[in-house]
């Protein structure tokens, strides 16, 4: 839906479910958006900047990942739950 929803998705079975199907998708995704031509000189562009500029962006994603993770599993178990009480309900 968006790469925050992308982002909120990843972290979150990232932790709780590492081998699902949709981790699997992200990956598969990147490898196309990797080989395509409008997106490979993006994603496999070497910055040029310094050292410390560099340390504060590994910084931000290392305090971000925090973040993402609650958001996610506050947003994404609710759903989990329902989907899963559904799907009961829809066997019955």
């Amino acid at each position: 839906m968006s790469p925050l929803t992308a982002k909120l998705v990843d972290g979150y079975t990232r932790v709780f479910y590492k081998s699902s199907s949709v981790r699997k998708k992200l990956v598969l995704l990147l490898a196309i958006l990797e080989s395509c031509s409008p997106t490979h000189h993006y994603l496999d562009s070497v910055e040029s900047n310094p050292k410390p500029l560099l340390i504060l962006r590994l910084l931000q994603r290392i305090l971000l990942f925090p973040l993402v993770l609650v958001l996610g599993t506050i947003i994404i178990v609710p759903v989990h739950v329902m989907a899963g009480v559904a799907r009961k309900f829809i066997a019955r």
